[in-house]
């Protein structure tokens, strides 16, 4: 394992940060149908999205029409 305190890595974080920095390597896993954003996991096909609220997946996979609710948990 490499030490922090000597490699020349140290600080990147710091770096990105200074920089307003995109890490992400990948796309959300569920993101919202509306605006892309990482939905989270509210029940086994069922997702909240900060801005748009709740929506869910069917059973083939597609985003369910007519679901979708208010941000109110």
């Amino acid at each position: 394992m490499v030490d922090e305190r000597s490699s020349p890595s140290t600080g990147w974080e710091e770096v990105y940060d200074a920089m307003d920095a995109d890490t992400d390597a990948e796309d959300p896993a569920r993101p919202c149908p509306d605006c892309d954003a990482e939905s989270e996991r509210v029940f086994d096909r069922v997702f909240r999205c900060p801005d748009h609220g709740f929506w869910a997946l069917g059973r083939d996979g597609d985003v369910r029409s007519g679901n979708r609710t208010g941000t109110e948990a």
